[in-house]
C-alpha cells in the first residue's frame, strides 16, 4: 500500500481524512501533524518515509517553514506533495483539478496518479480543487445541515435518503444544489467543508 503523511492544521479535517482512508484501506498514514515544522521532525525520526504528503494551503508553519514541499524539495525530494485545495484562495500550480461529481475515488486516483507519474516534479505542489469560495453556514437550511453531515459517513446517497426519509432524487437535488451554492466539486469536497465549519461531529 502507498503511505502517505497528514498535514493539516484542523483537527477535525485531520481526523476525517484519517478515519476516511483507513476505512478504505488503501493507504498506509505514516505520519499526521499539524504543519511543516512537525513534519520535519517526524521524518528526521522515521525510517518510513511517505511517498506522499496530503496537505491543504493552510498548514503554514510558525517557524519560517512555509509549506511542506518548501520542507521536501530542501530534505526530501522523492516525497511529492497533493494539495487538498479547501482554503479560499485561487489553487495553486500544479494538475488535478477536479470534476463535478467525483467521490473518494477520485482522491484514491490523484495519490496513485502522482506516484506513479514520472514527469511530475518531487517537492512540488498537485493539486485537487475540493472547494471553492468561502460560504456562511448559518444560511444553510436544517435539511442542508443534516445532509452535509451524512456526507461524512460511510453511507451512500441511497442509504442518505432513508436517513433523511426523502427520495433519492431529492437528495440528488440537495447534493446538486450544494455543490452549486458552496462552490464545491465533490461529496469529499461536501464533507471537509462540513468538518471545516463544524457541522459534523468526528
Amino acid at each position: 500500500m502507498i503511505e502517505i503523511a497528514l498535514v493539516t492544521n484542523n483537527v477535525s479535517m485531520r481526523q476525517f481524512l484519517k478515519e476516511l482512508f483507513i476505512a478504505k484501506n488503501e493507504f498506509v498514514i505514516t505520519q499526521e501533524t499539524a504543519d511543516s515544522t512537525e513534519l520535519a521532525s517526524l521524518l528526521q525520526h522515521t525510517a518510513r518515509l511517505p511517498a506522499v504528503v496530503v496537505t491543504d494551503i493552510t498548514s503554514v508553519s510558525p517557524k519560517g517553514i512555509s509549506t511542506p514541499e518548501t520542507l521536501l524539495q530542501q530534505h526530501y525530494p522523492a516525497i511529492k506533495v497533493l494539495d487538498l485545495n479547501t482554503c479560499y484562495d485561487k489553487p495553486t500550480t500544479g494538475t488535478g483539478i477536479l470534476p463535478h461529481h467525483p467521490d473518494y475515488q477520485t482522491l484514491s486516483k490523484k495519490i496513485r496518479e502522482i506516484v506513479d507519474r514520472k514527469d511530475i516534479v518531487t517537492g512540488t505542489r498537485q493539486t485537487l480543487q475540493l472547494s471553492g469560495n468561502p460560504f456562511d453556514a448559518s444560511t444553510l437550511t436544517s435539511k442542508q445541515k443534516l445532509f452535509l453531515q451524512l456526507c461524512t459517513t460511510e453511507l451512500t446517497y441511497k442509504e442518505i435518503a432513508e436517513q433523511m426519509n426523502i427520495t433519492p432524487k431529492t437528495t440528488d437535488r440537495y447534493r446538486d444544489e450544494l455543490f452549486k451554492k458552496l462552490n464545491i466539486k465533490s461529496r469529499v469536497g461536501l464533507a471537509l467543508y462540513a468538518v471545516r465549519n463544524g457541522l459534523a461531529t468526528l
